[in-house]
């Protein structure tokens, strides 16, 4: 799948999607800060899609430490 096409509300939400779990494989092993960085990413998409649709990532966002953390 190319995220690079498409409807961006979609597209944002799929790399915020991925981008999370993918936080999982340094923190895996341990790479706390790798982790941390993909984690920042992640949530900075999930913050773009809340702009757009506030009620789609409520919940994701609901657990997320406040921005600017």
């Amino acid at each position: 799948m190319d995220l690079d096409q498409g409807d961006p509300r979609v597209r944002g939400a799929l790399l915020a999607d991925a981008l999370s779990l993918l936080a999982a494989a340094p923190a895996d092993l341990g790479r706390l800060r790798e982790a941390a960085e993909v984690t920042t990413q992640a949530l900075a998409r999930m913050r773009e899609q809340a702009a757009i649709n506030p009620v789609a990532r409520r919940g994701d966002l609901a657990l997320a430490p406040p921005s600017g953390t």
